[in-house]
Formats: structure tokens, C-alpha cells, sequence
């Protein structure tokens, strides 16, 4: 956090400046690996339904135990 700095003096501008800065920063870091994340798992959830979709094609649509 900034230290309080008298308005007329620029050097607290410079700090909040720095400090927004900073904060973007970090918040892109977490945004790419929250991206990133959900990347995987969308590519998961989509293997997953068309392995699903190549069982039930397999197995007839009755499913293996009924359930599809």
C-alpha cells in the first residue's frame, strides 16, 4: 500500500500508478491460468462425451449397463 503523500507532491501519484499497475498485472496472470484452465477442461468434458458417443455407437444404443 502507498504511504499517505500530500496532494501537491507527485510522488504518491507515481505510487498509485505503480500500485494500479501492479494489480493489473497480477489480475492478468490469474485471468490466463483461470483461461487456461478452463481450456482443459472443456477439451476434457468434449473427449469425454464424444468417448461416450463412440461407446453408445459401439454398444448399440442400449448402453452397457442401460444408463446412456
Amino acid at each position: 500500500m502507498c504511504p499517505f503523500v500530500s496532494r501537491r507532491s507527485n510522488s504518491g501519484l507515481k505510487c498509485l500508478l505503480s500500485e494500479i499497475a501492479s494489480n493489473l498485472k497480477t489480475g492478468v496472470k490469474e485471468y490466463q491460468v483461470f483461461k487456461f484452465g478452463f481450456y482443459i477442461f472443456m477439451y476434457v468434458s468434449n473427449v469425454f462425451y464424444l468417448v461416450m458417443l463412440l461407446l453408445k455407437f459401439i454398444f448399440g444404443y442400449r448402453g452397457v449397463n442401460g444408463r446412456f
